[in-house]
């Protein structure tokens, strides 16, 4: 079935992420299967420019309580700074608040490593040690805004936001559960990509 069809996707992605984003999407995405028709998640899409905002709305309402348990530390701060995502990615808009015509083009493939802007957020990584390009945003809206600007953002969009109308009109023709499917894994693939590179041109080493 697709939400088998699914389910194997997330895991998998559960597997290669190693992280906790890919658990709690991989529940996000079988509720949405089950309750939320697939031609309504078309706009899903539009999570990608925003996904990092959107997450700070998410940690500032998780209650201290939950966020410790959620730690792995048992230590709450862990959570509510999504383990120092939230000072990493102020680091990134300060940057390009600063810099605002780099924000239409970016720096090019990791274009974190190039334009030296991964040197002032690598104290976040708690002392993980390796070439500079390969510190990322750890937020796939945020990397593809380094990587190409505005335009890259624009596009990827663009293009989840293709992909879902066409799944969703072919499986409303045909009642291929395949394509259904594909709009659950896409819409994973987003999710994934709030705390992570998922989806976009970065790869890991």
């Amino acid at each position: 079935t697709h939400t088998g069809a699914v389910l194997v996707v997330a895991v998998l992605g559960m597997v290669v992420s190693d992280g906790r984003t890919a658990i709690f999407a991989t529940i996000i995405v079988l509720a949405c299967a089950w309750a939320i028709p697939a031609k309504h998640m078309r706009k899903a899409a539009y999570i990608l420019p925003v996904s990092a905002l959107l997450f700070i709305v998410v940690l500032g309402a998780i209650p201290e309580g939950l966020a410790a348990a959620l730690s792995r530390s048992g230590n709450a701060a862990e959570i509510t700074t999504g383990n120092q995502r939230l000072e990493l990615w102020s680091i990134v808009f300060s940057h390009f608040v600063q810099n605002p015509l780099s924000a239409l083009v970016g720096y090019g493939y990791m274009g974190q490593g190039a334009s030296g802007l991964a040197d002032s957020y690598a104290f976040t990584f708690n002392g993980w040690r390796n070439e500079n390009l390969l510190y990322s945003t750890h937020n796939a809206g945020l990397q593809l805004l380094v990587d190409g600007g505005v335009l890259a953002v624009g596009v990827f969009t663009w293009f989840y936001r293709s992909a879902l109308c066409c799944f969703a009109f072919e499986y409303g023709n045909g009642r291929n559960p395949l394509d259904r499917a594909a709009i659950w894994v896409l819409l994973f693939v987003i999710l994934v990509g709030m705390t992570d590179t998922a989806g976009t041109m970065v790869y890991r080493n």
